[in-house]
């Protein structure tokens, strides 16, 4: 897991969701 402080709190982020969002901006990008 990834903790990215966000002024006030802080926002936990899964490597899944990062994988799942570099995905669908790869496959975007793919024509």
């Amino acid at each position: 897991m990834i903790f990215v402080s966000d002024g006030g709190g802080v926002i936990k982020i899964d490597l899944l969701e990062i994988n799942l969002i570099i995905e669908h901006i790869t496959d975007k990008n793919h024509i």
